[in-house]
């Protein structure tokens, strides 16, 4: 419990500073800063978990901290866990030089236009 309390605060933080300083990805720690190639690599052995939690976490951050929409599942609306990984997997292949961070801010972005 312990750890996951610690990796809530440091997505928190993450998100808070993203939000309020306009923090540039290359400030992202963890899964959120690695390339998005290396995602797709991951994706295609299986070894994405740590990446598409992080992806997860840093969305719901959003919704509890930031998000103001009153929708029911906040930035989330109807996707699910599966959804989001393939979300992901077309944004990194069209991009793989950017970060996981990048494309789960794009994410966000699309979901909060819906």
């Amino acid at each position: 419990m312990r750890n996951i309390r610690a990796s809530l605060a440091v997505t928190l933080l993450m998100v808070v500073s993203c939000y309020a300083t306009n923090v540039s990805a290359e400030s992202i720690q963890g899964a959120g800063a690695m390339p998005c190639g290396n995602w797709v690599e991951k994706r295609a052995s299986g070894g994405h978990n740590m990446a598409l939690a992080w992806v997860m976490g840093f969305m719901s951050s959003y919704n509890h901290f930031v998000d103001e929409s009153g929708k029911k599942n906040g930035v989330f609306g109807e996707i699910d866990y599966n959804s989001i990984a393939l979300w992901m997997d077309n944004y990194c292949r069209s991009n793989p030089l950017k970060s996981v961070y990048s494309g789960s801010y794009t994410l966000i972005g699309e979901m909060k236009s819906r």
